[in-house]
């Protein structure tokens, strides 16, 4: 479940005073400084489970180390910092790196800590640092293997971290200004050991000459969902850096810097460029554009334009990859269509369409984490009940269309028990036709095959899901609507609009009786921003009957308040008092826990070790808080290890 609001992890990365990244002892880590108990706890079985290289056959076919090629790119899903891929030319797996072990086992704290990209068989990740209200960052390389660690370097106050790369076998860390001034500080590696030495940076004079100018740091070679990378490996793979100020420049390697004309200097927006061109896009009369200019004549050619959703999702090798989609329904369901457009002959073919599944909404058809490598495409899919990196093909007409390549990255949970369908609602002012009531709402059905009473709890939810769409249809028969309201409604059609979503998040069962089904929504009524929601629902698979706390509880009331109160201020307390989500000291926190918690009341969830008790945005912390949950455990709650009695 969520503890925090994700979307705002980077203002809270400032506002936050974190420490520097430490071992479970609290003793910051350096390559020489690694500690003898992680070192021995580091058995040589464990160690080969995070860089291997033996490959998973496409199609059931063992292959022998000599069939494959070397790592020619790595798979990776930005923001998921978990599971990368290293594939050789033909998408066989060559390597395989877990960010989450290689963090346990250098003591890394997750919380303080933030990854930024892996290769040369290096993590790269800093951590946060703070003097008073002065963030800086603390800059390291983690070996792949998780068996020594290296800080690379502290920034100064004032600087952020706008990209740390790893290319030609060399670390770059690119720092960035308020006022658009830019440092890349160059780190190679020691030939013995795991430490590095810095370098002078040989593109020091073309990185001054980008003061003031916002920049544009994306490569062709490594993608757009990359992120920014280095300065030099810009330079290098292009010639230049494309620069921003009251135009579009770019800014060579000697530091020269020559105007780039035609492209228009506001409503363009850079998605990729090479030696040979930019690819942009751009507003016009309502359309979204997509151009693309060669440098080398100065033409601009139109790409693709569309009234809706488009979106620019690769440029390689001459070939631009982009988007188009049409929405399924009124909500998030969409349909991809993914195009090629052949920059040297001036055309676009259809590669594929894709359709989104209820369950699966976050995955973004056909295009999830979108990469090219050597003329394949890649993007992340649902295969059953697992999230798999899928392989396409645009020249291998006549085969399967879309390649299963076996590399996992995650799980929905929700299809290993079943199915999940989908129902919307809508109601139009009877006069203007806009939009005044949206609901989407997933429904979650139990395999029969696997539960002997799935009927009887597929019958609950069933009842449930339909009960909401006759509150729905109760209120539009009650509803009285004038005409008056109609010219702001056209004005202001999403403000009038209350947009709610219901999604199921996950299914799972605990003690192998208990089926738990979790929740989220998300409610939108006009202002600044909407509100999130959260939500279970237990059954006991041997009757089917939904259960509650209070089926499970047998203490007093007073005692439950007490406990509830008690951890809930002890969760206060782990907090430095300048990063805590509550409202209130520990003191104050008890008191209104205690008089909030409730058998009956409590918004409680349960997992395999306890409950959780949530606490929602404004209630004990602002709404940056998110979801504040305390954890309970078992044996606290009931006196026993396991939620069923022994």
């Amino acid at each position: 479940m969520k503890k925090k609001i994700v979307g705002l992890l980077l203002a809270l990365a400032v506002s936050f005073s974190f420490s520097a990244c430490t071992n479970v002892n609290g003793v910051e880590m350096g390559g020489a400084e690694q500690s003898q108990e992680m070192k021995e706890s580091q058995s040589e079985e464990g160690q080969g489970n995070l860089a291997e290289s033996k490959a998973d056959p496409e199609k059931g076919e063992s292959q022998s180390p000599e069939d494959l090629g070397d790592e020619s790119m790595i798979l990776y899903r930005p923001y998921y910092n978990g599971i990368y891929y290293g594939i050789d030319s033909r998408g066989n797996k060559v390597s395989e790196y877990r960010w989450e072990e290689v963090r346990e086992r250098l003591g890394v704290k997750e919380e303080d800590s933030y990854l930024v990209t892996v290769g040369d068989g290096m993590f790269l990740y800093y951590c946060y640092a703070t003097e008073g209200n002065r963030l800086r960052y603390e800059i390291y390389a983690g070996d792949v293997n998780g068996t020594a660690s290296a800080k690379l370097m502290t920034t100064e106050a004032g600087w952020w971290v706008d990209g740390v790369d790893s290319y030609d076998g060399k670390v770059y860390v690119t720092l960035l200004s308020s006022d658009n001034v830019r440092k890349e500080y160059v780190f190679a590696k020691e030939e013995q050991g795991f430490s590095f030495r810095e370098e002078a940076n040989p593109h020091d004079e073309a990185i001054k000459a980008m003061d003031g100018y916002g920049m544009t740091l994306r490569s062709a070679s490594v993608g757009y969902q990359y992120g920014n990378c280095s300065i030099t490996r810009v330079l290098e793979e292009n010639g230049y850096v494309l620069g921003q100020k009251d135009g579009y420049y770019k800014i060579a390697k000697d530091g020269s810097i020559s105007a780039i004309t035609g492209m228009p200097a506001k409503s363009a927006y850079v998605k990729f460029y090479d030696q040979n061109g930019i690819v942009y896009d751009a507003w016009e009369n309502e359309d979204d554009t997509i151009y693309y200019m060669n440098l080398a004549t100065g033409e601009v050619k139109q790409v693709a334009r569309v009234k809706d959703s488009l979106d620019v999702l690769a440029y390689v090798d001459g070939k631009i990859y982009y988007d188009t989609q049409d929405y399924v329904n009124d909500f998030n369901l969409v349909k991809k269509f993914v195009y090629e457009y052949d920059v040297a002959k001036g055309t676009s073919r259809l590669l594929y369409a894709k359709e989104s599944i209820p369950g699966a909404v976050d995955l973004q058809p056909g295009t999830q984490n979108f990469q090219v490598a050597d003329g394949k495409l890649y993007f992340v899919d649902l295969v059953k009940d697992q999230i798999h990196w899928m392989k396409f093909d645009p020249e291998g007409r006549g085969t399967e269309e879309f390649q299963d390549t076996g590399l996992a990255v995650g799980d929905k949970s929700a299809f290993h028990y079943g199915k999940i369908t989908e129902d919307t609602y809508v109601r139009k002012c009877s006069f203007c036709g806009t939009p005044l009531e949206k609901y989407y709402g997933e429904l979650f059905e139990l395999d029969g095959s696997q539960f002997d009473k799935a009927g009887v709890i597929n019958d609950v939810l069933r009842k449930e899901h339909e009960g909401v769409f006759e509150s729905y249809e109760r209120y539009k028969a009650e509803v009285q609507e004038t005409e008056d309201d109609c010219d702001e409604h056209r004005e202001y059609p999403i403000q009038w609009c209350e947009t709610v979503e219901d999604h199921v998040s996950g299914v799972s069962v605990i003690d192998g009786r208990y089926l738990v089904i979790d929740y989220d929504s998300y409610w939108y009524g006009g202002g600044v921003h909407g509100y999130p929601g959260l939500d279970q629902k237990l059954f006991d698979l041997t009757d089917g009957k939904e259960v509650f706390l209070k089926d499970f509880y047998q203490g007093t009331e007073e005692d439950f308040k007490k406990l509830v109160a008690q951890k809930t201020k002890e969760d206060c307390m782990a907090y430095d008092e300048s990063a805590s989500p509550y409202f209130s000291d520990p003191d104050g926190v008890y008191e209104q826990a205690y008089e909030e918690a409730s058998v009956q009341d409590s918004f409680v969830t349960f997992n395999e070790k306890g409950i959780n008790v949530l606490y929602a945005p404004y209630d004990m912390g602002p709404f940056v808080s998110g979801y504040i949950e305390v954890f309970i455990s078992y044996e606290d709650l009931l006196g026993r290890p396991t939620l069923g009695a022994e």
